[in-house]
């Protein structure tokens, strides 16, 4: 079921006719609306609660629930959005929608893998940024069936798509700076 859906997916970005743009809007862009790769700590101090401190040294915060109503994704709203900062600048930016299906605790039922929930963000960023570079599976242990990402000059961005009983379902968006995570490569091998 997973690999048909996945496959349907590709299918529509093969076969999607838009205009696009290229990976060099989401260099130009740098990050998501107002927050920016590169943002100082105190651009965002007063908008954040620490959430606690990442696995390389970086420091993480929740943006604060009054100011989520602003950051939609298209037409999704947003759950959630943590600010990744490292030497007092923001590196990556974390981004999950609502709930598309209350998990199995809440809705008393099952999820299903659903592409109608993926596909409007999925032609919406690749209307912006060209299609992927990456179109395949998530990682399984964030049950994260289906992943999507564009990688430009400065920034990345993935897209996930959250499938399972006890997350429900939902999208998560990440943007990083290249140097944020070309500091894992050189380091990780």
């Amino acid at each position: 079921m997973k690999k048909n859906a996945l496959f349907a997916l590709i299918c529509i970005l093969i076969s999607y006719k838009a205009i696009s743009q290229d990976t060099n809007e989401l260099d130009r862009r740098n990050g998501f609306k107002d927050i920016h790769l590169g943002d100082a700590y105190s651009k965002w101090a007063k908008d954040m609660t620490f959430y606690k401190d990442g696995e390389k040294g970086e420091k993480l915060f929740f943006l604060n629930p009054s100011k989520l109503s602003e950051y939609s994704v298209f037409d999704q709203k947003t759950d959630g959005i943590v600010l990744y900062f490292l030497n007092n600048s923001i590196k990556r930016i974390k981004i999950e929608t609502d709930y598309l299906q209350k998990p199995k605790s809440e809705s008393g039922k099952y999820t299903d893998v659903n592409i109608e929930e993926i596909k409007p963000v999925l032609i919406n960023l690749s209307e912006l940024f060209g299609k992927p570079d990456y179109a395949g599976e998530g990682t399984m242990s964030a049950n994260e069936l289906f992943m999507f990402a564009w990688k430009g000059k400065k920034v990345i961005l993935k897209l996930g798509y959250i499938n399972g009983p006890e997350t429900g379902s939902f999208l998560r968006l990440n943007l990083y700076s290249v140097e944020y995570l070309s500091n894992d490569l050189k380091t990780g091998f």
